[in-house]
């Protein structure tokens, strides 16, 4: 499904739905309220979206986090429009969500809106307990999404914000005032993040000294999540070549190489790999594949030859990486320390 992008204005007018006051407590949330808080957070992420790319530094730091995030938030504010019914709204927001996701990130939350959509009934409007409920069980979804769920990612952030709330149910009763006071605990938690991975816990690394090199059978994925030109995926396709994409912390990416097998092409990333660490030294690595073991295994034995020491982490992050490289990908990421 193509959609036409579009990137809501900060001066956008917001309405509030059933000419409430501001002030007024919001006992319960219809289809329309859920609307126009989606497209005020959309806002903020199209709003601060460089700088989501500048601090994702996990499982790789590609530097396009906001970016698609902002894509795919942008993607559902372009296709639907406020409807009353809670329940379809949820619906419409969520399965736009799915088919227009875009990289990790889009991929992620996406799923945590299929999510909260699934363990939601048919209801015109929500109280905050089953609304409670419908995010907390959504939870699951997205530890499901990751085959090897890491904390201190979006995953920590969105279950905390969950556990948050569901400790909070019985004593809120005004959505405003539960939204308002969740900001806190979220600030504290995003800022323990980078506690809770190991990979970059006090180590005296620069994470933006990073190369990615993904090894893929087709360039149709990329295509579609925007990373490599619709011609370069064309021509790639019709030569039957197995190029290497090469994505740098700016989250731009470059195709080099030409060959027909990924075997041949994953022999070609470690020559690369061993060109760019002539003169200087590699101070880790990250291995991850989508659902290809045999390439991961490969990866990590050649990674650990060169640098004396196994990657810090090897990542299934199938499907996610499946939605935007494609089934069978492979990819290391290594940092200059």
């Amino acid at each position: 499904m193509q959609v036409r992008q579009h990137t809501p204005a900060a001066d956008e007018p917001f309405n509030q739905p059933g000419g409430r006051e501001a002030t007024d407590p919001i006992r319960e949330i219809d289809g329309r309220w859920l609307y126009y808080m989606f497209l005020a957070g959309t806002r903020n992420v199209v709003a601060d979206r460089k700088h989501l790319n500048r601090i994702n530094v996990f499982p790789v730091k590609d530097g396009d986090t906001g970016a698609n995030m902002a894509f795919t938030l942008g993607a559902v504010v372009a296709s639907v429009r406020p409807e009353r019914p809670y329940k379809q709204m949820l619906d419409r927001i969520a399965e736009t969500a799915l088919t227009n996701a875009r990289g990790n990130s889009g991929m992620i939350f996406a799923q945590f809106l299929f999510g909260v959509s699934s363990e939601t009934g048919e209801r015109a409007s929500v109280s905050i307990e089953p609304f409670t409920a419908s995010v907390k069980n959504a939870v699951r979804y997205i530890y499901q999404a990751v085959a090897d769920p890491m904390e201190g990612t979006l995953l920590t952030i969105v279950r905390a914000w969950a556990d948050f709330i569901d400790a909070k149910q019985h004593r809120i009763d005004d959505f405003g005032q539960l939204f308002v006071e969740s900001k806190a605990i979220l600030e504290k938690v995003l800022a323990e993040t980078p506690l809770q991975l190991d990979v970059l816990a006090g180590a005296n690394v620069v994470v933006d000294d990073t190369r990615i090199l993904v090894s893929v059978s087709t360039l149709k994925y990329m295509v579609r999540g925007g990373r490599v030109s619709p011609l370069k995926g064309l021509l790639a396709n019709l030569l039957n070549l197995k190029p290497i994409v090469s994505i740098d912390t700016d989250g731009n990416s470059m195709v080099f190489g030409k060959p027909f097998s990924q075997k041949a092409n994953m022999k070609k990333v470690m020559a690369h790999i061993h060109r760019t660490s002539r003169d200087r030294a590699i101070w880790n690595c990250i291995v991850l594949h989508a659902n290809n073991r045999p390439a991961a295994d490969w990866y990590t034995r050649q990674m650990t030859a060169l640098t004396a020491a196994s990657p810090v982490a090897r990542v299934n992050i199938s499907p996610v990486i499946g939605a935007s490289a494609g089934l069978g990908a492979a990819s290391v990421a290594f940092m200059f320390g």
